[in-house]
């Protein structure tokens, strides 16, 4: 015998026991991520480190084993309460989480500042500290929306530059419908427009979907004229000037009879007429064609830019015709005459190019510009030091060093293509793994709209893009900002065009809700919160309560020189009961119509206040298998109080109207159904991968993006016919 523990047991059934002896069970305590750990020797006094829960225990006592575990709050958490505390339950009051958790799985928690002690044994401490984990997965992916870009052209096509254009420049504006919040600005939402160089010239054109003011070039070619005809009358004008003060000279020299005759002729008749010297309207007239021109004035496609460009031209600038105009003139000549104060008081401030070296060398003024005169040749000045520019050294994604203008048609689509496939494949991924913790409703779905810029800064205006410059420096850096429009159109025949053009099939379902916005609360002495009430319009009966209504992810697409784009989104709905009061007593307040859809309706004083009503009409149509299209009419009641009472009419059809066009994955639903009915701190059994089907046959992102596109090009082709 080697009086090992194994070998002792194995004598166990040799050595009777005693029956009434009582067994005393030394539990043994474990507490993990640098915490001390009591050895199973208990005569040993030293202790040590373990980082793991062990995940096997060979002992037979492992049941009754007791160890602690800490779970450590984010710091991207700021309060901790809206971690420790979650929405209503069935009795209507604040999820403890720190009770329900310890309730669920036989743990002792307890918190300390950010630290959350987990006691018991081994399962349920690990049980415990996962649902911890999950609660905070899925509050940290509701914080913000995480917003993504995509940009596509629609065809092959050569390289092509990117262009920020003001709405209000923007020629197919009647098709951009959108409701402004009270934060936004007009005059910074942009549209993205592809723009393609002329081969002859190299330059960027003007791009088609931009309108350019017909009179720009002729107020521009006028501005030229009327320079010139300045200069020429103000030579004129010194040239008269010149041969006045040679016969004031030659008069000062005779009589003074003829000196006194010559004066009162000389009042009466004056020597410049009226008729030579400019109008006075006329330096009226140029200020106001030049402040038009300022204000018409477009992008000057094809002159210097506040940018480089290398283009044909190995590493030397661009040459455009401006300089080399200004490198072939000479510089014109200084009189003394014209010297002004201030260069006499800052001799400095002289230019070595266009003005003599000192202004004090006044005697030899007219022959030294007579020499630089005749030996003047013209320099391009390119060896001029540059303005200092900033480099910018960003990390890319992309291992491929090959430049975006250098690839073939086919090479770039393509190239765009994965680039588009992996931002909408890690913006999904992300999203939809934050998600799976989520107890509610959750929906994947494309709309079909217009996504806009909104610029504050003029640099992004100034200049042309390249595709790969969008994300690191136009977003990141100078801080412009995808916005969708959340709507298709207002317009109820465009609507119908639309769907004519897209839609082949027959609806097979028709849906009508009301949505009660409101601010609720179910005790007089806590803040109202908003919620959302769902009813059906032939059925007065709530049917749903939604607190919270959240879009965790957005992937804009932006389809150049197309009148639409559209959007991914995945929201999340987090529902509670709606068989409690004020909810009840609210559904017992509401008369309505079945013939005129006349609604009637009373707040519940001290506990809900109805702020707006959304009226949804959704027909529902058969796409590619899985796909629907779901044509919403959305209409925004007016309500009206009636005087003497505490009632408030509403009736459809007064209201501010809107149309969407949406495409829904059927598929999905069955995998979100899963998350109606989780527990706290678990994670519904389907997957990421269960959702996308990347790498198969049955891809989600390929299929979605390819539906969509292709109703975006039918849409497109039935405005044009």
């Amino acid at each position: 015998m080697e009086g090992t523990f194994e070998d002792m047991s194995s004598l166990r059934k040799h050595i009777e026991t005693p029956s009434n002896r009582a067994s005393t069970l030394i539990p043994t305590y474990v507490k993990v991520k640098g915490t001390a750990h009591l050895p199973d020797d208990s005569d040993s006094d030293e202790y040590f480190y373990t980082d793991n829960i062990p995940d096997q225990v060979n002992e037979d006592d492992e049941s009754d084993r007791i160890i602690s575990q800490i779970f450590t709050i984010s710091p991207r958490i700021k309060n901790i309460n809206i971690f420790l505390y979650g929405p209503p339950q069935h009795n209507m009051l604040p999820a403890d989480y720190l009770d329900i958790v310890s309730n669920m799985t036989g743990a002792l928690c307890s918190l300390k500042d950010r630290d959350i002690r987990i006691t018991g044994s081994e399962d349920d401490v690990k049980n415990a500290f996962k649902r911890f984990h999950v609660l905070q997965k899925t509050l940290i992916g509701q914080f913000k929306t995480h917003i993504y870009s995509c940009i596509h052209y629609p065809t092959l096509s050569d390289h092509y530059g990117l262009y920020f254009c003001s709405l209000k420049n923007y020629r197919q504006k009647d098709f951009v419908h959108m409701q402004l919040d009270y934060n936004d600005d007009v005059s910074n939402l942009h549209v993205m427009l592809p723009v393609f160089r002329d081969p002859k010239t190299n330059e960027y054109e003007p791009p088609i979907d931009m309108i350019t003011p017909n009179a720009y070039y002729y107020i521009r070619e006028r501005e030229e004229q009327l320079k010139r005809e300045k200069i020429r009358e103000l030579n004129e004008s010194m040239n008269r000037a010149s041969v006045t003060s040679r016969v004031n000279n030659d008069i000062v020299n005779s009589t003074t009879q003829s000196l006194r005759s010559t004066l009162s002729s000389s009042s009466s008749r004056p020597s410049l007429r009226s008729s030579d010297l400019p109008p006075t309207t006329e330096p009226i007239q140029k200020i106001e064609i030049a402040a038009n021109s300022m204000s018409l004035k477009m992008p000057e496609w094809g002159v210097d830019r506040n940018f480089t460009s290398v283009y044909n031209t190995g590493k030397l600038e661009y040459l455009s015709s401006e300089r080399l105009a200004r490198a072939f003139t000479p510089p014109p000549s200084v009189p003394i005459y014209n010297e002004t104060p201030l260069l006499r008081e800052f001799p400095t401030l002289t230019s070595t190019t266009s003005r003599p070296s000192s202004p004090v060398s006044t005697a030899s003024s007219s022959m030294s510009a007579t020499n630089r005169k005749s030996k003047y040749t013209p320099k391009l000045n390119l060896d001029k030091p540059k303005t200092r520019r900033v480099m910018r050294i960003v990390p890319q994604k992309s291992i491929c060093t090959t430049s975006y203008s250098s690839l073939s048609p086919r090479a770039l689509m393509d190239r765009v293509k994965n680039c588009n496939y992996n931002t909408i494949k890690d913006a999904l991924t992300t999203g939809l793994d934050s998600v799976r913790g989520f107890k509610g409703e959750i929906r994947l779905s494309a709309k079909i709209g217009k996504v806009l810029w909104n610029v504050n800064r003029p640099e992004v205006v100034r200049k042309v893009w390249e595709y790969e410059e969008i994300r690191d420096i136009v977003i990141n850096e100078l801080g412009a900002s995808p916005k969708f429009t959340n709507m298709t159109t207002m317009n109820e025949e465009m609507i119908s065009h639309i769907v004519a053009s897209a839609v082949s099939t027959t609806p097979y379902n028709k849906t009508s809700i009301y949505e009660f916005h409101c601010a609720a609360r179910n005790q007089p002495k806590i803040p109202y919160k908003p919620v959302i009430l769902y009813m059906n319009e032939g059925v007065i009966n709530i049917r749903k309560v939604a607190i919270n209504e959240k879009k965790v992810t957005e992937v804009d697409w932006v389809s150049l020189d197309r009148k639409y784009d559209f959007q991914f989104s995945l929201t999340t709905k987090q529902l509670i009961r709606s068989d409690v009061k004020p909810f009840t007593t609210f559904n017992k307040w509401i008369s309505i119509s079945p013939i005129t859809r006349f609604m009637s309706f009373q707040n519940v004083p001290n506990f809900l206040t109805v702020e707006h009503i959304i009226l949804k009409q959704t027909t529902q149509y058969r796409s590619v298998f899985p796909f629907i299209i779901e044509v919403t009419r959305v209409e925004r009641l007016y309500m009206v109080p009636v005087t003497g009472t505490q009632k408030i009419n509403a009736q459809p059809g007064r209201g501010e109207i809107w149309y969407d066009f949406e495409i829904v994955n059927t598929l999905h639903n069955d995998h979100f159904k899963a998350n109606l009915d989780l527990e706290i701190g678990t994670e519904a059994d389907w997957t990421v991968d269960d959702i996308l089907q990347t790498d198969t046959s049955m891809d989600a992102i390929n299929s979605f993006v390819k539906c969509l596109l292709t109703h975006i090009e039918k849409i497109e082709n039935g405005f044009r016919e």
